[in-house]
């Protein structure tokens, strides 16, 4: 986020949060103070998917969160097994 606050101060332009966004209340209270127009949740929608539909229906607590480990979405990528996340059950290889 300390990034976001330098590039804010230089442009005009929406600026987008990243890196390990898995909290609801701290992303909307970024999104509300304007210090980020949007936030990229590439890795915590892979960890859960469901993410969105848990915060809207107040089941934060059930959050699979994203523990940025990088094995099985960034690794299966890598070893061509595709995007996968430590949380999948019974993962195969492809």
């Amino acid at each position: 986020m300390p990034f976001c606050d330098q590039v804010r101060r230089l442009t005009d332009r929406p600026v987008c949060g990243v890196g390990g966004l898995t909290d609801p209340d701290f992303i909307e209270q970024q999104l509300s103070s304007g210090r980020v127009d949007c936030v990229a949740m590439s890795r915590q929608l892979i960890a859960d998917c469901q993410w969105p539909k848990k915060v809207s229906e107040g089941r934060v607590a059930d959050i699979r969160r994203c523990v940025r480990c990088n094995k099985e979405c960034l690794g299966g990528l890598m070893a061509h097994r595709g995007v996968g996340c430590i949380y999948e059950k019974g993962r195969t290889e492809r």
